[in-house]
């Protein structure tokens, strides 16, 4: 675990809770074999991009031609805030940053990054990336960057993080922060991970933070955060996984530490809750907070009585606090431990809705 600017735990890792995690992603629908191989740990850094001069022709960076566009970077992750619709077309003002990172890029409107007819609807990880580039245990210069300026406006496309994983994810704000600023009710993040996040907001009233996003109004399925810390002051909120949540999180959950000070809300997988639904997710990091401020294992706070099924927070991690804060909801929430739930004998009683279908295809997974 580390701090912002200090110490960091290098590269994809296997986290203490693997056995008891990865059975309980396997139960979500991700299969024990595939939940296993999110936490293969594979090669840091951020990959290769093309220059131009070694890049003469076209590159197609949808060679799976799935209509997402490929990132194998940094440079390439930061280049999305300049296509926040995922259709390969950058902004005016970002299109020499994007061209940098996609170099030699297909711009016909035919076959445009490669996409099949040329359309594209978001991005997909093709490897690993960490934040601490040159690997010295450090997240300071010359790592280019030591302090994230979130993805956002507002992300509306499609992110597949193909069971990939970001490492040491380093940032501290005044506005609503994560790797996205926030995504929007058409927004899709799936198969995400994040290790060692060190994530924070402060000094305005209002603002969320979590280790994918301040804010989440559209859909995150079968993506996760492990170890490092989310935290928040004045007035503001903190997630593990998300700060604000009115969308669906399904098939999650989040290990982070979260904190905040009185007067903030702070939640182990979302700080905020007021709308949509969470599904089959939980929370097993710890959560603390000032004298006034809501909190709770799973979500600090629950408005508009949304719903919340088949998840929990990890009673031996989360002391203290219930399951949430404030507020009323649809469903079931109970305190569990991860190494009781990690071997069920039925799919009944909190097991029920465990074997979803996550991938739509009509049967369970």
């Amino acid at each position: 675990m580390r701090f912002s600017g200090v110490r960091v735990s290098g590269g994809a890792r296997r986290g203490p809770h693997l056995a008891g995690l990865a059975a309980f992603l396997g139960l979500v629908g991700l299969g024990v074999a595939a939940a296993l191989g999110w936490f293969a740990p594979g090669a840091p850094g951020g990959g290769g991009v093309p220059t131009a001069s070694a890049q003469a022709a076209p590159v197609d960076y949808d060679a799976d031609n799935d209509g997402l566009i490929e990132v194998r970077s940094l440079p390439q992750l930061d280049a999305i805030r300049h296509d926040l619709d995922g259709n390969g077309v950058p902004v005016a003002a970002g299109t020499t940053t994007y061209a940098a990172a996609f170099p030699d890029r297909i711009t016909a409107t035919t076959s445009r990054m490669g996409c099949p007819a040329g359309v594209c609807t978001g991005y997909e990880l093709d490897n690993d990336l960490d934040f601490d580039v040159n690997n010295d245990g450090m997240i300071a210069a010359p790592d280019p960057y030591t302090n994230w300026v979130p993805i956002g406006g507002s992300y509306t496309a499609t992110f597949d993080g193909n069971g990939h994983t970001i490492s040491n994810l380093t940032l501290s704000r005044s506005s609503h922060a994560g790797l996205f600023r926030s995504i929007s009710s058409s927004g899709v993040i799936r198969n995400l991970g994040f290790i060692d996040p060190n994530v924070s907001v402060s000094g305005v009233a209002g603002q969320g933070v979590g280790s994918l996003a301040g804010a989440n109004g559209g859909t995150i399925i079968a993506s996760y955060a492990e170890g490092g810390s989310s935290s928040a002051t004045t007035l503001s909120a903190a997630g593990g996984l998300v700060g604000y949540h009115s969308g669906t999180i399904q098939a999650s959950y989040s290990t982070v530490s979260v904190s905040g000070d009185g007067g903030s809300l702070v939640g182990g997988l979302a700080a905020s809750f007021t709308g949509g639904s969470i599904i089959a997710s939980y929370a097993a990091g710890t959560v603390s907070g000032g004298a006034t401020s809501a909190r709770g294992g799973l979500t600090g706070t629950i408005q508009n009585n949304p719903s919340i099924t088949a998840s929990y927070c990890d009673s031996t991690v989360v002391t203290g606090v219930g399951c949430r804060g404030t507020g009323n909801f649809t469903g079931s929430l109970t305190q569990q431990t991860t190494a009781n739930l990690a071997s069920p004998t039925s799919y009944t009683g909190i097991y029920a809705n465990w074997n979803l279908d996550i991938d739509g295809d009509h049967f369970p997974d």
